[in-house]
């Protein structure tokens, strides 16, 4: 009776490979990964989108934004200019930001999944990301502009924190 019965003999020997992984560099992964597709889907609507429903929905924007500062008698008096002056810079470079913000999230997606892996080589994807999201805000939105300035100041705060969070799971990670 007991030799149809299996036993399982150094079951606790051989662990599954994502329980190597620490558990603060798979809650980074599943950050990133949840910030990558609620980002990327938006991007690539945009780049199929028909541009003159894409500039009109802009338009239409800046025109609610238009009535809402008018109604505000504190607002000062170059921040309407501001915000519009962002959201035509946006509008002109529509198709140009989305097709970028592809490709840069994927590599950083890519980057993720090889950090998930443990393979160092994803930090340093995931940092040329970072830094490519930087530099194509600073590029596309007009640089003297107070909405241009915390879109950058964001988006630097959140990079150089995550870069630093990945970075402390460097140790974990093999060439």
């Amino acid at each position: 009776m007991s030799d149809n019965i299996p036993t399982f003999e150094n079951s606790g020997q051989d662990l599954n490979s994502s329980s190597k992984i620490p558990t603060f560099l798979k809650v980074l992964c599943i950050l990133s990964l949840v910030n990558i597709v609620f980002s990327i889907f938006p991007a690539i609507t945009g780049v199929f989108q028909n541009p003159v429903d894409a500039q009109s929905a802009l338009d239409d924007q800046i025109a609610q934004m238009e009535q809402i500062f008018s109604s505000i008698d504190e607002m000062p008096a170059n921040f309407l200019n501001e915000m519009t002056t962002f959201l035509d810079a946006k509008k002109d470079n529509l198709r140009i930001e989305n097709s970028g913000l592809i490709l840069i999230f994927l590599l950083e997606a890519y980057g993720v999944w090889l950090m998930y892996k443990l393979k160092r080589k994803g930090y340093w994807l995931y940092v040329i990301s970072q830094f490519g999201m930087i530099v194509l805000n600073y590029f596309i939105y007009p640089s003297s502009n107070i909405f241009t300035t915390a879109t950058l100041a964001m988006l630097l705060f959140s990079s150089i924190l995550f870069i630093s969070l990945y970075g402390m799971n460097l140790k974990h990670m093999n060439d």
